[in-house]
């Protein structure tokens, strides 16, 4: 059963339920279809199609004198305007669920509401996110230990491990995201297992812990359901992870195709790394016009909208890959053959490539302000070595930064460059 599948088998009894039909006037009926077919969406990840069918039923579900069904959809039609990258309307929809949840006194809805708070918050460009954050993690934990509702408490400390990791401080971002993993694993909670496996790819992959990216994903590969949103994360990081290593998992065409789907279901993240990903792809077999192209769809969907830590993430391993191309930062694949018809697309990035990763480095610190712990120092280890010996000491304060963000591999990274 795939995402894109699965929600079909329902479609034609969510369309039936005409809000005036007869035959649907039992509201607890009326009301379990609706949230059940919208958490079945939200699972697989089909977040345009869950808001269609929320702003269909919405008005009935607040006619009625109880509230949990309503609440819910609500949220999750929240959760699905922030994954489409509709902030606005996210933002608005959180807050109204909230407040409706407070004068119900639904702690569920409420716990449930907060976490999805967190959600937007950490895509959010607020500058009051972190205090914000910090404070919802803390008003959630006694709901959360209760153990009334185990995907609650794994989606807070996600958020949580989501802050940290956004944040640059990779120990933290680890330790939240371990103790998900723990839990699937003591409890063997499927989803758990699922959830906690393509996080922690999330985390090594960003330190270019690609070995370890590829076990994580491939865990939460073998634990997911195939078509679901889980197992569609988890292959894209397995993706980039056996791309990088050498050994690739999926074609261009295949992480093309993957970034296509994900965007006609409203995930802007994933049609991004699927296109990111497809990009880098096609530079491994010499295919550079073809590379660029997708590399244009990858800034397109960045600039279109998209999670601030994406945009950040995006820009960081943008200005990278320039480098890379212009000869000064070391690259994981050995240089692909070219052919004649290609030659000219690759001098002519040749020649480009030092300013195109200087505009990424210039936009980071000016929308970021360079960012923080982990991606400060990737920003100054481009800035360092666009700076040729000037830069000296700034690729080494990023080797420290590196060291005390327990990452390894780019410790040597920053160690071959100086």
């Amino acid at each position: 059963m795939s995402g894109r599948d699965a929600p079909p088998v329902l479609e034609p009894a969510e369309h039936d339920l005409d809000p005036v039909a007869p035959f649907v006037s039992a509201f607890v009926v009326f009301a379990d279809f609706i949230t059940t077919f919208c958490r079945v969406l939200d699972v697989a990840g089909n977040w345009n199609r869950l808001s269609d069918v929320a702003a269909r039923h919405l008005p009935r579900l607040a006619r009625q004198s109880q509230t949990r069904a309503w609440l819910i959809v609500l949220m999750l039609n929240a959760k699905a305007f922030n994954q489409q990258a509709r902030l606005d309307e996210a933002s608005r929809a959180i807050r109204e669920t909230l407040t409706l949840a407070e004068q119900a006194g639904d702690a569920k809805a409420l716990a449930m509401a907060r976490t999805v708070r967190m959600d937007i918050l950490n895509d959010s460009p607020v500058g009051a996110r972190r205090a914000d954050l910090l404070r919802l993690f803390e008003e959630t934990r006694a709901y959360a230990l209760s153990g009334v509702d185990p995907h609650m408490a794994q989606m807070r400390l996600y958020e949580m491990a989501a802050f940290w990791r956004q944040e640059g401080e990779v120990p933290r971002a680890r330790e939240l995201a371990g103790e998900i993993l723990a839990h699937g694993r003591e409890h063997d909670d499927l989803r758990a297992r699922t959830f906690g496996g393509w996080i922690m790819a999330s985390i090594t992959a960003m330190v270019e812990e690609y070995k370890a990216t590829r076990d994580f994903a491939n865990e939460a590969m073998r634990d997911a359901l195939p078509g679901t949103m889980d197992y569609t994360t988890a292959q894209a990081f397995h993706a980039g992870a056996s791309l990088m290593l050498g050994t690739p998992s999926m074609t261009a065409e295949e992480l093309l195709a993957l970034s296509e789907a994900r965007l006609e279901a409203g995930d802007t993240t994933m049609a991004i790394i699927g296109a990111f990903y497809a990009s880098g792809t096609l530079f491994s077999e010499g295919r550079v016009r073809e590379a660029l192209a997708a590399l244009t769809r990858t800034d397109m969907l960045v600039r279109a909208g998209c999670e601030w830590g994406l945009r950040q993430q995006y820009l960081i391993k943008r200005g990278e890959s320039f480098l890379t191309v212009a000869g000064l930062l070391p690259g994981p694949l050995p240089q692909p053959r070219l052919s004649l018809q290609e030659i000219p697309a690759a001098l002519g990035l040749r020649l480009r490539a030092k300013s195109l990763a200087r505009a990424a480095y210039d936009e980071l610190e000016r929308d970021f302000d360079g960012g923080h712990g982990i991606h400060r120092a990737r920003v100054d280890l481009g800035r360092g070595l666009l700076a040729g010996r000037k830069g000296r000491s700034r690729i080494e304060r990023a080797r420290d930064i590196f060291r005390a963000q327990e990452a390894p591999m780019l410790v040597d990274l920053a160690q071959r460059v100086l």
